[in-house]
């Protein structure tokens, strides 16, 4: 009996000290912070990509809205090079049709003055 309790004796130091219990406790609290601070981790990357990804489609955006306002400049601007040059066509053609009809008034002057020569 006295080496039973002897034993038991010890048998309850070394529980005490292993304390396996408060052990497997320790281990689950801190697997539970490991998990805690992975989830945390991953879902703050997950977020940063998401801004990123938020970023670069606002910068796609604008750069698509830039191309475009470069695009409809150049075509108004093409558009006013075409413009102007058909009202200087428009000018000289006015200017040749002026001195077309002021030719064709002399000559009708002059065959009407050949006319009157004929007839002295």
């Amino acid at each position: 009996m006295a080496e039973a309790c002897k034993y038991a004796a010890q048998f309850i130091a070394y529980s005490d000290k292993l304390n396996l219990g408060k052990r497997q406790e320790e281990a689950a609290t801190v697997n539970n912070r490991y998990l805690y601070n992975k989830n945390k981790l991953e879902e703050e990357r997950v977020l940063r990509r998401a801004e990123r990804s938020r970023y670069v489609s606002i910068m796609i955006a604008v750069f698509c809205f830039l191309v475009l306002l470069a695009t409809i400049a150049v075509v108004l601007y093409i558009r006013n090079q075409r413009l102007e040059a058909i009202q200087r066509r428009q000018r000289r053609l006015d200017g040749a049709q002026m001195r077309i009809k002021k030719l064709k008034q002399e000559i009708e002057q002059s065959n009407q003055q050949m006319e009157q020569l004929k007839f002295l």
